[in-house]
C-alpha cells in the first residue's frame, strides 16, 4: 500500500501540474491572483470531497470483498479443508478470529487495487485535456503529392486555449518531424498557412531538420511601455512587426538574462510578444521572449520570434549565418540563417509520446 500510494501522488503531480497550468493559460494576466485564490479554495474542497468519497468506496468495496470471501469459507468447501492452517480454523473462537482478520487484510488488498483501477480510468479520461496547451491541425491537401513540385503538401493551423495562433515554430518542427519520420523516403514537406504563407521542414545531411519561415522584417517604433514594464531604460532602440511582435534591443546579453518583468503591465498591451535581443557572448545573439498577454509569460524557445530576430541581426552581423541562444530558464540553441524572404533554423526533433484522438 505504502508503494502503491507513493506512486499515486506522483502520478496525480505529473496530471494536476499541466491541467492547472492550462487553467491558468486561458485567464487574463490581471484576473489570475483572483483565479489563485478560487483554484486554491475549490481544489481544497474537491480535495477533502474526493478523499471522503475514496474512503467510502474502499469500506464499501472491503465489506463487499468480505462478504465474497467469507461466503467459501464453508465446510462443505474442500479447498477450505485443505488451504487453510489449523490456527485459522473457524471451528475454533481464536481461530475464527485470526481468520477473519486475515479476509478483512486481503479484502482490503482488493478494494485499493478496484479504487486505484478507478482513479486510474479518471486519469485516462482527464489526459487529453493536456494536450490543448497547442493544438495542431494537419490537413492533407488534394493532388499535392508531387514532392518535387512547389505546391504545399498540407494546411496546417496553430491554436491556443484561447485563439489562433499566427505562426509557432515548435508545433511546425514537430508536424515536419512526424510527416518525414513515417515516410523515409520524403527529403521535405510543405505547409500552407492562414496568415504565414507556405512553411516547409526538410532534412539536413548529417541528421536533424531545416526548418523554412517567413522573414519578418520589424519597423523601428517606438515602444515605451513595453520598455518601462520590462525595467529597461527609455532610450534603447525598439521595432515593431504588425503580427504584434515587438523587438527591444538590449546593450549586453548580461542585461538579457537579468530581466525581470513586470507583467501584469505587460498584459495591459494585449496579445503582444515582446522579444528582448543582445549581441551574445557564447553564441552571436542572445534573447528572450514574452507574452503574458496570451497566457504566456515566458516562452522558453520561440520558433516565430526567430522570424524576427534574425532579418534584424543578419544585416547588423554583416552575414546571413549565425548562431542563436534563447535564455529562458530551459533555454535553447538555434541555427539561424537568412535566405532572401525566409529565415531557415535549424534543429533537432525527438517523438515523446504518440496517441489517437477518435472524433
Amino acid at each position: 500500500i505504502v508503494w502503491a500510494t507513493s506512486l499515486q501522488g506522483i502520478g496525480q503531480g505529473m496530471m494536476f501540474v499541466p491541467l492547472t497550468t492550462l487553467g491558468f493559460a486561458t485567464i487574463p494576466q490581471l484576473l489570475r491572483p483572483d483565479a489563485s485564490a478560487l483554484n486554491n479554495l475549490v481544489r481544497n474542497l474537491g480535495g477533502s470531497v474526493g478523499v471522503a468519497f475514496m474512503q467510502a468506496l474502499t469500506a464499501i468495496n472491503t465489506q463487499t470483498v468480505h462478504a465474497s470471501l467469507a461466503a467459501h469459507v464453508t465446510a462443505d468447501n474442500p479447498i477450505r479443508n485443505a488451504a487453510i492452517p489449523d490456527y485459522l480454523s473457524p471451528d475454533t473462537v481464536q481461530g475464527a478470529v485470526a481468520l477473519n482478520a486475515e479476509i478483512t487484510r486481503q479484502a482490503t488488498m482488493v478494494a485499493y487495487v478496484d479504487d486505484f483501477r478507478l482513479m486510474a480510468i479518471i486519469g485516462l479520461i482527464s489526459l487529453p485535456l493536456l494536450l490543448f496547451l497547442l493544438l495542431t491541425f494537419l490537413v492533407p491537401i488534394a493532388g499535392s503529392d508531387d514532392e518535387a513540385g512547389d505546391a504545399p503538401d498540407f494546411e496546417l493551423r496553430w491554436f491556443t486555449p484561447t485563439s489562433e495562433v499566427v505562426l509557432c515554430g515548435h508545433a511546425t518542427l514537430a508536424s515536419g518531424h512526424y510527416i518525414l519520420s513515417s515516410d523515409p523516403q520524403r527529403d521535405r514537406v510543405r505547409f500552407q498557412t492562414r496568415r504565414s504563407g507556405i512553411l516547409e521542414v526538410s532534412r539536413k545531411e548529417g541528421g536533424g531538420y531545416a526548418m523554412a519561415l517567413p522573414a519578418w522584417r520589424a519597423e523601428p517604433k517606438p515602444l515605451p511601455e513595453l520598455v518601462s514594464a520590462l525595467g529597461l531604460s527609455g532610450d534603447l532602440p525598439t521595432f515593431w512587426h504588425p503580427h504584434r511582435y515587438g523587438l527591444v534591443v538590449a546593450e549586453s546579453a548580461d542585461q538579457v538574462r537579468a530581466l525581470d518583468p513586470d507583467f501584469r503591465r505587460m498584459a495591459k498591451q494585449g496579445d503582444v510578444l515582446t522579444i528582448v535581443t543582445a549581441p551574445g557572448d557564447e553564441t552571436d545573439v542572445i534573447s528572450r521572449a514574452f507574452a503574458p498577454g496570451a497566457g504566456i509569460d515566458e516562452d522558453p524557445v520561440t520558433g516565430s520570434a526567430h522570424a524576427v530576430l534574425v532579418p534584424y541581426w543578419a544585416p547588423r552581423l554583416g552575414r546571413d549565418h549565425f548562431t542563436a541562444y534563447q535564455a529562458s530558464k530551459r533555454g535553447g540553441h538555434v541555427d539561424c540563417r537568412l535566405d532572401g524572404n525566409h529565415v531557415i533554423l535549424g534543429g533537432d526533433c525527438v517523438t515523446v509520446i504518440e496517441g489517437v484522438f477518435s472524433l
